[in-house]
């Protein structure tokens, strides 16, 4: 399966790539009243209006100021904020371990060389 790794904090995420329909730049968001604290609001990606969702405080992690690298992860109808999305790996199931967590957004984990990626699901 191929990956699409990204990062949010400090931490190094995967998402398989069947999944990630596009990655865009960040584009003009227009906030909408009373939303959740993840929706940052609703943008017009080429003719369809679309939720964009922050990533970051989707998985705990506090808000940040957006920055040149920040990208948006496409996964169906909805924009995913992500820090920065930098590879596509390749990757076997069995590299794939399981991860217990009350987190409904991890999958498992992949050992990189020293590194550890997440994957989640969205």
């Amino acid at each position: 399966m191929k990956l699409v790794l990204f990062e949010v904090g400090n931490e190094t995420y995967a998402l398989p790539i069947e999944k990630v329909r596009s990655i865009e730049t960040v584009q003009p968001i227009r906030p909408v009243p009373l939303s959740p604290q993840h929706v940052l609001g609703v943008m017009n990606l080429r003719g369809v209006v679309i939720t964009v969702m922050d990533l970051r405080t989707m998985l705990g992690a506090p808000a940040k100021e957006l920055t040149p690298l920040n990208r948006l992860l496409i996964v169906d109808d909805k924009a995913y904020l992500v820090d920065e999305a930098h590879d596509v790996i390749d990757c076997d199931d069995e590299d794939i371990q399981s991860y217990e967590t009350d987190n409904k957004y991890f999958k498992g984990v992949i050992r990189r060389g020293e590194k550890l990626v997440i994957l989640i699901q969205l």
